[in-house]
C-alpha cells in the first residue's frame, strides 16, 4: 500500500510581502507554528511516517477570497513545505524529490470565512 496524506487546515500561511518586510524572528515563529499544527495532524490522523518519502506527488492548494499572483503562491507555501520535511514527510523539499519537479500549487475561491489551505501528498512512484 502506498503512503497518501491529505490534510486541510483553517488557516491561511502569510505571502511574500509579510516575508520581505519582517524581523527574522517572525518568519521564524511562523515555521514552528506551522510545524506544530502539521505534526499534530500527522499525529492525530495516524499518518506520520518512519522514512520519508523520497519522491512524491505534492498538490498545495490556498484557498482564499482573492486570488494571489504566482509567487505569492508559491511563497506562502515555504513553511508549510518545511513542516512536511520537519515531520518527516518528505526527505526534502528540493525540485529532485517531487515526482514533477516542484509541488503544483492551487488556488481555490472561497469566502473569507472558509479560508485554509489543502495539501496532498501521494507517494511516487506508488506501491501495488
Amino acid at each position: 500500500m502506498s503512503y497518501e496524506l491529505v490534510l486541510e487546515i483553517p488557516r491561511l500561511p502569510q505571502m511574500n510581502v509579510q516575508h520581505t518586510r519582517r524581523h527574522w524572528s517572525v518568519g521564524h515563529r511562523e515555521a514552528k507554528q506551522w510545524k506544530q499544527v502539521i505534526h499534530g495532524l500527522l499525529l492525530s490522523n495516524g499518518a506520520t511516517r518512519h522514512k520519508p518519502l523520497e519522491k512524491a506527488h505534492v498538490a498545495l492548494t490556498r484557498k482564499s477570497s482573492k486570488e494571489p499572483d504566482w509567487d505569492n503562491l508559491v511563497m506562502g507555501f515555504k513553511p508549510v513545505l518545511d513542516a512536511l520535511v520537519k515531520c518527516g514527510v518528505l526527505a526534502d523539499d528540493k525540485p529532485s524529490n517531487f515526482a514533477t519537479g516542484a509541488p503544483s500549487y492551487l488556488w481555490e475561491s472561497v469566502t473569507p470565512l472558509e479560508g485554509g489551505i489543502k495539501i496532498e501528498v501521494k507517494e511516487h512512484p506508488p506501491l501495488t
